[in-house]
């Protein structure tokens, strides 16, 4: 019996206790008119939060709209400390393309890698694989692609 009365005001205690809460800061959404995928976030050296995925058809948020060329296009978002938006950038082809993961350097670089069939465009340049490939590429801290790789593999 004792043990129950102290587990109940224990539970009480921490029912009502904001000791355990998380106050949001800022959020952030990004829509659109059929599939939206968010895979990866990461945040670099000065705090700034990007993140990587997919959508379909068109993409948007807060400042932003997309459009993709195919099946499914690769999202890049960099948001600063308090969730404004950036920059973000997309890559993709008429195949179906997705950004998987990512990570960031000591220099604020951004590391993207992911899946493509086909041809994909990043920036002025493009990768081309045949059935699937996997594909790594690396942004400047202002989104711009420094140099895009394909990785053989299915």
């Amino acid at each position: 019996m004792k043990n129950r009365l102290f587990l109940t005001i224990l539970l009480i205690l921490l029912a009502f206790s904001s000791g355990f809460s998380q106050n949001m800061i800022w959020n952030n959404v990004i829509a659109g008119q059929s599939e939206e995928y968010g895979n990866a976030i990461a945040i670099d050296y000065l705090g700034n939060v990007i993140t990587t995925g997919s959508f379909r058809t068109i993409c948007y948020g807060d400042g932003f709209a997309l459009f993709s060329s195919g099946e499914a296009d690769v999202f890049v978002q960099k948001l600063a400390p308090d969730g404004a938006l950036v920059w973000v950038t997309l890559f993709g082809g008429i195949n179906t393309d997705i950004g998987h993961s990512l990570v960031t350097d000591s220099l604020g670089n951004i590391y993207v890698v992911g899946t493509f069939t086909g041809t994909v465009s990043f920036g002025n340049a493009s990768l081309n694989s045949g059935s699937g490939n996997f594909f790594l590429v690396k942004l400047n801290p202002e989104g711009q692609v420094v140099w895009r790789k394909t990785i053989p593999g299915t």
